[in-house]
């Protein structure tokens, strides 16, 4: 599961993800999901367990935007 406030949805209604390569760098990424469990989405595909995901923040980056990761408490 992950917090609605990552999912970006796209003209369609896809949705996706930013997610932290091994880099460090901003990948966007489609994502399934499933039905809402409170504030967060079922991810049905697209992620994979270790996936570090980009909760906030999303609103001007670019694929290979460079970026320091901070890890967000649990359930954020």
């Amino acid at each position: 599961i992950v917090p609605q406030k990552a999912i970006s949805l796209e003209p369609g209604g896809a949705k996706s993800v930013w997610i932290i390569d091994s880099d460090d760098q901003a990948q966007k990424r489609s994502i399934q999901t499933g039905e809402a469990f409170g504030s967060m989405w079922i991810v049905l595909d697209g992620l994979t367990p270790g996936d570090r995901l980009i909760v906030e923040g999303t609103v001007n980056l670019r694929e290979g935007s460079k970026v320091t990761p901070q890890k967000a408490p649990a359930g954020k």
